[in-house]
């Protein structure tokens, strides 16, 4: 939990914004679901356009999309587990 508070903050734009970050980082943290979460709504909300608003709802359903996959997953794995042991 302590670590990923901690990636939340450096990935997601709160310590400093992204766009401050060297190049190598921002790559780094734009691979992560962090910004999506939280630089993406403060930088609507200062700069509102429709354009970054789409771009910005793609990228959080393209999120939401992986992160619902990875659930059925893990569920579909467990399932198989519990079924092989027979609890």
């Amino acid at each position: 939990m302590w670590i990923s508070q901690k990636l939340a903050f450096l990935l997601g734009g709160l310590i400093l914004p992204l766009q401050l970050y060297p190049e190598w980082l921002q790559s780094i943290a734009w691979l992560t679901p962090y910004p999506a979460m939280l630089n993406i709504p403060g930088k609507i909300a200062f700069d509102p356009s429709i354009t970054d608003m789409a771009a910005a709802l793609g990228i959080q359903l393209l999120w939401l999309a992986i992160i619902i996959a990875c659930g059925f997953w893990m569920q579909a794995r467990a399932y198989e587990t519990i079924l092989k042991r027979g609890q």
